[in-house]
């Protein structure tokens, strides 16, 4: 059954869909290709380019594959209602087997936009990011600098220490800052360019767990006197570089996981309402949601947060297995709001 579904979805409806997510990635990789010399480095130019692309893919496959549920959720319902009826199958198996074969679809389909972006972007490396880190914001940076020591230890596979910064005055288009870390009597300098917005980072040095009753010791300051940046909040952590196709592959399954949800409960919510606007609930719903408070318990709220990271220059945090469940307790819900629209239809 879920075959037959999955060969039902490949319709018009889903090869347009794709067709256009495909032509969309292709353009957005080929408009960021262009680097600003000296202000964006070869790592942000390979992220920034994936970035535009899966938003690309996003803008189109959210909308349509939406579409594409609630229109086969509203056949189930009226045209082929006496299919599964005089085939034998009940209200459940014909909405999961529905669900199930969009999904398949889905898949496959962000599978092969994944390897398009990856062969269109390149490869290169990029850091990973870990998660947030302790340190001081919503101060002015100036040739003096600021000093803090650290007493939270990294995480235990950290490589770097990445501090937000503002461009503030004084520094033309851009300006130099020197960040540096001293830890058992050794200090580690790195130099970073923050035009307009960037980060500053330090190579975190191997062993500093016997440092942190004293406190690791950081410095931030601007090379030029008359500069001054602004110390923004969003201080995080970074592992060593990997390869940047890691970040397609993060955002591939929290894209698949989207789509999952959002195919559920547009295949639902046409059982109760006419296909468009079912599609436009379960897009405005999951976007109002995502958007305006990203709970960790939806399905793909991460998205926004993970595509920032990407267009920072860094691979975004690892999936978890919240994020899995989370997926399939909405799809659940969605599959419910179908089968009781299902059973009632029948019924009447």
């Amino acid at each position: 059954m879920v075959y037959a579904e999955a060969r039902r979805a490949c319709g018009w409806t889903a090869g347009l869909s794709l067709a256009l997510a495909a032509c969309g990635a292709w353009l957005a990789t080929a408009q960021t290709m262009e680097r600003v010399s000296g202000l964006i480095p070869t790592s942000a130019s390979a992220a920034l380019e994936r970035h535009g692309a899966w938003c690309a893919v996003l803008l189109v496959l959210c909308p349509c594959w939406s579409w594409l549920a609630a229109v086969r959720g509203d056949a189930l319902r009226t045209k082929e209602r006496t299919l599964w009826l005089v085939g034998g199958a009940d209200a459940w198996q014909a909405s999961v087997s529905q669900v199930l074969g969009l999904c398949t679809v889905a898949l496959v389909s962000v599978l092969l936009l994944a390897l398009m972006i990856e062969w269109r972007a390149g490869a290169t490396t990029l850091p990973r990011e870990l998660g947030p880190a302790v340190a001081p914001h919503g101060v002015w940076i100036d040739h003096q600098g600021l000093t803090w020591s650290a007493h939270t230890p990294p995480p235990a596979d950290a490589a770097m220490l990445c501090v937000p910064l503002g461009l503030g005055s004084g520094a033309g288009a851009a300006t130099r800052v020197e960040f540096s870390v001293s830890s058992l009597g050794s200090t580690r300098r790195s130099e970073s360019l923050i035009a307009l917005q960037g980060d500053a980072c330090v190579a975190w040095p191997a062993d500093t767990s016997d440092t942190f009753d004293t406190g690791t010791t950081l410095q931030l300051r601007t090379m030029e006197p008359a500069a001054r940046v602004w110390l923004m909040e969003g201080a995080h952590w970074q592992a060593a570089p990997e390869p940047a196709s890691t970040a397609s592959v993060e955002l591939a399954l929290r894209t698949l996981l989207l789509l999952a949800v959002l195919a559920a409960w547009a295949h639902g919510l046409a059982m109760w309402m006419r296909p468009a606007l079912a599609a436009v609930v379960a897009l405005l719903t999951w976007g109002a949601i995502a958007f305006a408070w990203s709970p960790a318990w939806l399905a793909g709220a991460q998205l926004p947060e993970a595509l920032y990271t990407l267009r920072a220059g860094s691979i975004p945090i690892t999936i978890d297995a919240w994020s899995v469940a989370d997926a399939l307790a909405g799809a659940l819900v969605g599959l419910v709001l179908s089968v009781r629209g299902l059973a009632r239809g029948a019924a009447a």
